[in-house]
């Protein structure tokens, strides 16, 4: 495992790469840090594609993530305005907060990116040393179809902008990922990206 000075510098670096915060409010809990490196791992990359992050809802410049299940409309998050289109729609980047599934039950996924009013993808963070179990991968495909983005036999997308890679729902993971359970990440257009450090 990863140490919490070592999670820490790459929260730092990734914050110093992005530009526009100066600090976070972290949470003693490790696993929480790996959440908050992942989100601030995809918002890199949304920056490196030409999209401008703007930190919301700070207090000065110190960036208040929530670390428990909260209301959208006041977590701090970074919103990324397209340099090349200003006019193009807004993407808000959020972490652990609410959002309304198709059953009306309240969901929270580690990461939440909005895409203007109608589109969203989500990121989960699982900072495991043993391969994922099958049960991860069935509870994020139960998660992604109650969000509307994929259909229950997995086809026809229809939230998602599949446009930039960064944007397609995938889980994170600090294990390895099982070459037989990538069909289920193809099928249910989702990504896994594991062995982070």
């Amino acid at each position: 495992m990863t140490s919490r000075t070592q999670r820490i510098q790459r929260i730092q670096q990734l914050l110093n790469q992005l530009g526009v915060i100066q600090s976070i409010r972290l949470s003693g809990r490790t696993e929480k840090l790996f959440e908050l490196e992942c989100y601030l791992r995809t918002a890199a990359r949304l920056a490196q594609r030409n999209k401008i992050p703007r930190a919301m809802n700070t207090s000065g410049r110190v960036f208040r993530v929530l670390y428990n299940p909260g209301n959208i409309a006041n977590a701090s998050h970074l919103a990324f305005v397209d340099r090349s289109e200003p006019s193009a729609e807004k993407m808000e980047l959020f972490m652990n907060c609410e959002v309304r599934g198709k059953s009306s039950v309240e969901h929270s996924p580690d990461i939440l990116l909005t895409i203007g009013s109608t589109r969203l993808s989500i990121y989960e963070c699982k900072e495991y040393s043993t391969p994922l179990d099958i049960s991860v991968y069935r509870e994020f495909i139960g998660f992604l179809v109650e969000l509307g983005l994929v259909r229950a036999n997995g086809r026809n997308s229809r939230l998602v902008d599949r446009v930039l890679p960064e944007l397609s729902p995938r889980i994170y993971t600090t294990a390895s990922v099982l070459p037989h359970h990538a069909p289920l990440a193809r099928t249910y257009g989702f990504s896994l990206e594991g062995m982070l450090p």
